[in-house]
């Protein structure tokens, strides 16, 4: 859903705060929106500066699954005490509470906490309570309070008025209220599925495929974001999940059916315009991988991917494909299989690496495009 160039007004410079792996940030942003000079500023950070042509609404930041944050940029000065107080006073209108974040060492949210609060302007003032960015939490509680990050910029000092926060309820409903969950076959996160979907980007009159399915959280990302969807698992326990947790969801047009990868004739895939998913990568591990033990993960599903993308060949109407594929000891399956995988008409177009700190087996998200 890329932003309405019909409602242009003069550029506006925003940054994102990125996620976990800002790598995957940067694409999904580059996936949703029409931006201009996007880049980013400090994977350190974090950060992400763009110059839009159109204010970033809150529907349209709902939409994405990795970004934590977006505010709109209204101030740039030289040195830590040049801050005008009266551009926050401005900023502030009739609002008493003031978060403040400050991802520079150069310049304490402490101190501009308490000069704003000494020059009354706020009844009271946030700070981070550990490291330097307002959690999610405290961003929530900041509803009726207004929210500000100061970082830096080629050089110069930056202050964003944050606008739009990551909706933690909204996320932790989808994520941990399903009826049917499975540590095995439901592992992945669901900001992760948002994400994916995004990356995706297939016309909205298309329809997206898990064929690997779990318990649905693919499909479920996939629905909220306004998408038809079609789902299949070799395994009835999963199917069965899935139709319970889409019917809680109140989803109320898809199609699950139980088959095998080889076999997804069996499904309407006359309308898919994009495969996203994530099959079996393993049983979860609880020490490193050996060489030898990571081989024979890899060979063990390494059929799964090869089935996909000769059924992938088939589906006249794709446009896309984002398939997690294991990432073990810093080298993917992805990697393996890039030359054994069907060329005719998909390329991969970028890939993006996600893993937690002792996570054994990680994920290499492949992206793929039709070739024109």
């Amino acid at each position: 859903m890329k932003m309405d160039k019909a409602q242009t007004s003069p550029p506006v410079e925003y940054v994102f705060v990125a996620g976990r792996v800002p790598k995957l940030s940067l694409l999904e942003l580059k996936a949703v929106f029409d931006f201009e000079n996007l880049r980013v500023l400090n994977l350190t950070s974090s950060l992400i500066v763009v110059k839009a042509n159109a204010l970033v609404g809150s529907e349209q930041f709902k939409r994405l699954g990795s970004l934590r944050k977006a505010g709109q940029i209204i101030a740039t000065f030289d040195r830590a005490d040049e801050l005008d107080l009266g551009i926050l006073e401005k900023a502030l209108g009739d609002l008493r509470v003031l978060g403040i974040s400050s991802l520079t060492k150069g310049f304490s949210a402490l101190r501009l906490g308490k000069a704003v609060k000494k020059a009354g302007l706020v009844r009271r003032f946030v700070v981070a309570s550990h490291g330097d960015l307002l959690t999610d939490a405290q961003s929530k509680g900041l509803k009726k309070g207004l929210e500000v990050l100061i970082f830096e910029d080629e050089g110069k000092f930056k202050l964003a008025t944050i606008e739009h926060s990551q909706d933690i309820d909204a996320f932790r409903h989808r994520d941990r209220d399903l009826p049917v969950a499975d540590p095995i076959r439901g592992m992945l996160p669901t900001k992760l599925a948002r994400a994916m979907v995004n990356l995706a980007q297939p016309r909205p009159n298309l329809k997206i495929l898990d064929p690997f399915c779990g318990v649905g959280r693919v499909l479920i990302e996939a629905i909220d974001l306004g998408y038809e969807v079609v789902g299949s698992d070799i395994d009835p326990v999963a199917v069965e999940a899935t139709k319970k947790n889409l019917s809680w969801f109140k989803a109320d047009s898809y199609q699950i059916v139980e088959t095998e990868i080889a076999n997804l004739d069996r499904l309407d895939l006359s309308q898919v315009g994009a495969i996203v998913t994530e099959s079996f990568i393993g049983q979860p591990q609880q020490a490193r991988v050996s060489k030898h033990d990571q081989g024979l993960i890899f060979a063990q599903v390494a059929p799964l991917y090869l089935d996909l993308f000769k059924q992938a060949e088939q589906i006249s109407t794709l446009q896309s494909l984002v398939v997690v594929f294991p990432e073990i000891n810093n080298s993917s399956l992805l990697d393996i299989l890039i030359d054994k995988l069907p060329k005719n008409r998909y390329d991969l177009v970028d890939s993006v690496s996600v893993s937690r700190p002792r996570q054994f087996i990680g994920r290499c998200i492949g992206i793929f495009a039709k070739i024109d």
